[in-house]
């Protein structure tokens, strides 16, 4: 079984800026290549079924696998979440008050972690990988 606790620094990202633009109207142009430009490390802590996800550039989520949970996602937007976890992917689905549905989906390696987003207004698909450190 992969470990799926550790830290872990963005190395890069794919169709990013579109995904956050399709979001909605709250994520302006700029915004969403600010974003974008943001080279996080994320810390994933696992405590039996409760998860921590924390970056140095200032988001953080604490849950219990497959209770609802309340979250804000990169464009400041707060959206009701469930986790679940499938050997060493980490599925998050959330849905806003506006009912527009997302996934992100964690995959974790020996190495590497590779987040990929798809849902919102657009449909389009985007990837962030991170490295190990």
């Amino acid at each position: 079984m992969v470990q799926i606790s550790g830290k872990y620094e963005l190395q890069s990202n794919e169709n990013f800026v579109a995904y956050l633009k399709g979001l909605g109207s709250e994520v302006s142009d700029e915004l969403a290549k600010t974003i974008d430009a943001l080279k996080p490390i994320l810390e994933v802590t696992v405590d039996g079924n409760n998860f921590s996800l924390i970056t140095n550039v200032g988001s953080s989520s604490n849950f219990t696998l497959g209770t609802e949970f309340e979250d804000e996602i990169l464009s400041g937007v707060k959206v009701k979440s469930v986790a679940t976890l499938n050997g060493n992917v980490l599925k998050i689905e959330s849905i806003s008050s506006d009912n527009r549905k997302g996934l992100r989906e964690y995959t974790f390696g020996e190495t590497d972690l590779v987040i990929t987003y798809s849902g919102g207004a657009s449909n389009v698909v985007a990837k962030r990988v991170y490295a190990r450190i």
